[in-house]
C-alpha cells in the first residue's frame, strides 16, 4: 500500500486491497499509473539527482533492518553499486528514511532535502512487514534517481471500454487466486520467523548455561561441635572441634581444629590424663546429604600424671601424626543457612607413645587405631560466583 506526498506535486490517491470487493479492487487497476508517477515526483522538485551523490539519514525502530540492508537492496537496482556517497560524507541532497510503527503494521517517510537541509519532496509507504517496507522503500529511492525526462502533456484518455461479464468473472477468479497464494506466503513466512526467533532464544540460553558453568560456585561454611573419642583412653573421651569449608559442587575442602579434653589413662594402681590437639586437613566428596572424606594431619599429645612423683615431670608432651577417613551427613534445617552434621571417623596415629611406673613394671601404649565421633551445627556463610 503506497501513501504518496510531493512537494510542489498534488496529493497521490492511496492505493490499498483491504477491506473492499473483487469488483473494487479490479477498478484500482487504472489508479495504478497515477501512483507510479506520484512515485516519479519524489525527484523533481530540485536539480537533477546522479547516483552515488545522495546522501542518506536513516532512522529506524526497534525490529527493522539497519541502514546497510537499504543501501543492499538499492544498489541491487543500479547494478551492484551503491547510490549513496559513504556515512558521513557531504552531498548536494539527502534522502531522509523515518520507519516508525503503525499498528500492527510499519510506516516510512522517505523525504528529499536539498543542499540547504529544505524539503523538496516526500513520499510514504505502509506494510505489514518492515523488512517488506525497506524493499518498497529501495524501489523509491531508485524511481527518484532514475526519473525519466518529463513527458509531453498528452490528450486525457478515452474511457475504458467495458469488461464483457465472463473475462469479468475470470478476472475476479485468477484476483482471488492471487490473494489466497499472497495469504499463504505470508502464513509460511510468519511460520518461518517464529521458528528463527525461537532457535535464537534457544542459542541464546545455550551461551547463558555454557558461561554459568565456566563460573565456580564457591561456599563457605563454619561448623564447630563436640566429640568422642573410642580405643584412645580407657574411657570414652570428650573433646570439641571447629572447622571451616570451602564447597564448590561436590567437592569440599574442610580445615578442622580439634583438641581430645584430658581423659583418664589406668596403668596398674595409677593413672593419667591424656590430651591431644591436633589440625586437620579434610578434603571430601559430597552426594546429597552424605560426605566422605580422607584425613590427615598433625598436633601435640600430653600426658599429665595425676600421681605426683617428683622425681617424674608432671607433664609429658610428644608429637603425633594422624591419617585416616570419615564419613558422615549433613542435613540442611528446611529452606535456611543452617546445618547439623554427624560424623565418625577412625584415624591411625604415629608415632607410638607409652608411659611406665616403677621402673616399667607398670607400662602403657596409647593404641596406634583410634576412633572419632563428632555432632555439631553448620552455618553457610556466603557463595560467590553463584546468581
Amino acid at each position: 500500500m503506497h501513501h504518496l506526498r510531493r512537494v510542489p506535486c498534488e496529493h497521490t490517491p492511496r492505493i490499498g486491497m483491504t477491506g473492499t470487493s473483487a469488483r473494487t479492487r479490479l477498478r484500482w487497476f487504472g489508479a495504478l499509473g497515477s501512483a507510479l508517477a506520484g512515485a516519479l515526483c519524489l525527484g523533481a522538485g530540485g536539480s537533477p539527482l546522479a547516483a552515488g551523490d545522495v546522501a542518506l539519514e536513516y532512522r529506524a525502530a526497534d525490529g527493522c533492518p539497519g541502514e546497510a540492508v537499504l543501501r543492499e537492496r538499492s544498489a541491487d537496482l543500479f547494478e551492484f553499486r551503491d547510490p549513496f556517497v559513504p556515512a558521513g560524507t557531504r552531498a548536494s541532497s539527502t534522502f531522509r528514511v523515518q520507519i516508525e510503527r503503525e499498528g500492527k503494521g510499519w510506516r516510512a517517510t522517505l523525504t528529499h532535502l536539498d543542499a540547504g537541509g529544505n524539503a523538496v519532496a516526500s513520499t510514504r509507504e505502509r506494510h505489514d512487514s518492515c523488512d517488506g517496507l525497506v524493499y518498497l522503500l529501495a524501489h523509491d529511492v531508485k524511481l527518484a534517481i532514475s526519473r525519466p525526462p518529463p513527458a509531453p502533456a498528452v490528450p486525457p484518455p478515452s474511457p475504458a471500454p467495458a469488461i464483457e461479464p465472463g473475462l469479468e468473472k475470470e478476472l475476479l477468479r485468477r484476483l482471488d487466486r492471487l490473494e489466497e497464494t499472497q495469504e499463504a506466503q505470508d502464513e509460511k513466512i510468519a511460520a518461518l520467523e517464529q521458528k528463527d526467533r525461537a532457535q535464537r532464544a534457544l542459542i541464546e540460553k545455550l551461551k547463558r548455561e555454557l558461561e554459568d558453568g565456566k563460573k565456580m560456585n564457591l561456599t563457605y561454611t563454619l561448623s564447630t561441635g563436640v566429640l568422642l573419642t573410642a580405643n584412645l583412653t580407657s574411657n570414652v573421651g570428650p573433646g570439641v572441634w571447629v572447622a571451616g569449608d570451602l564447597r564448590s559442587g561436590p567437592l569440599v575442602l574442610g580445615l578442622d581444629l580439634r583438641a581430645v579434653l584430658p581423659s583418664r589413662v589406668v596403668v596398674g594402681p595409677y593413672d593419667l590424663d591424656l590430651s591431644q590437639f591436633v589440625g586437620l586437613v579434610t578434603p571430601c566428596g559430597r552426594y546429597s546429604v552424605f560426605f566422605g572424606c580422607v584425613v590427615a594431619g598433625a598436633g601435640l599429645q600430653v600426658g599429665y600424671d595425676s600421681n605426683f612423683d617428683p622425681r617424674v615431670p608432671p607433664a609429658r608432651y610428644a608429637p603425633l601424626v594422624q591419617l585416616g577417613g570419615r564419613a558422615g551427613v549433613e542435613v540442611p534445617l528446611g529452606e535456611t543457612r543452617f546445618a547439623i552434621r554427624g560424623w565418625g571417623e577412625v584415624l591411625y596415629t604415629t608415632p607410638s607413645w607409652e608411659f611406665g611406673y616403677d621402673n616399667l613394671e607398670y607400662v602403657v601404649q596409647r593404641p596406634d587405631v583410634s576412633a572419632f565421633f563428632g555432632l555439631g551445627f553448620v552455618v553457610k556463610l556466603g557463595n560467590e560466583g553463584e546468581k
